[in-house]
């Protein structure tokens, strides 16, 4: 039967809650999903990330108490993103003045759309993919702009196919999940450069939003 050896083995951190009980370094804040501690889990590797699933949850800042029960009996899916960081890559950052939220994208080794973003001057999240792979080159360039009158931030590339492409979050709608990326140009509208060159601005005085290539 084997037998358990002795320092073999070592916590690294403390996954949930907003805190480390030992005073090691915490990066997670998962109270802001009522996730204050989890039961152990089992983790595996999918598409080039990491999910962890874990067991029964220990919820906090709920009133509804049969909300809170249907909480403890859900089972919390957490995964780790691999990205591909590229010396040199494409970033645009932006602020959406209507969340106080400070975001910044980039494009990874794979061609993958990656977001992170920090709220009121808070630790940064992410990054979190908001693409599937190969969408454009890897490290291509990007261009981001927000739309104020309809509180949209949109972040623009050039496609594998040179075509421009958009993604973009609005506050209120589907919980402010990015959408697309949804094609806004013909084929080889870009094709001068690998990923191109784009930039993009907002007129204020006729709500209009530009995005400029080559």
């Amino acid at each position: 039967m084997p037998n358990y050896v002795h320092g073999s083995t070592i916590r690294l951190s403390q996954l949930t809650g907003n805190y480390d009980p030992e005073n090691k370094y915490h990066f997670n804040f998962t109270e802001e999903w009522k996730c204050m501690g989890v039961d152990l889990g089992a983790s595996t590797e999918h598409d080039d990330a990491t999910f962890i699933f874990f067991g029964d949850a220990v919820v906090s800042g709920i009133d509804n108490r049969m909300l809170a029960d249907k909480l403890f009996d859900t089972d919390p899916i957490a995964f780790i993103e691999h990205p591909q960081f590229l010396a040199g890559a494409g970033v645009a950052a932006n602020y959406q003045s209507n969340t106080n939220k400070t975001v910044a994208f980039f494009m990874d080794g794979r061609g993958r759309l990656y977001v992170n973003w920090s709220v009121s001057g808070g630790d940064w999240v992410g990054p979190v993919r908001i693409s599937r792979s190969g969408v454009s080159f890897a490290g291509a360039e990007l261009a981001t702009a927000h739309q104020v009158n309809d509180d949209q931030l949109d972040v623009f590339f050039i496609d594998r196919d040179g075509r421009v492409s958009v993604s973009w979050t609005k506050k209120g709608v589907d919980n402010e999940k990015w959408q697309g990326p949804q094609q806004i140009g013909y084929n080889d509208l870009a094709r001068t450069k690998p990923g191109g060159c784009l930039t993009a601005a907002y007129q204020f005085d006729p709500n209009q939003l530009d995005a400029f290539f080559y």
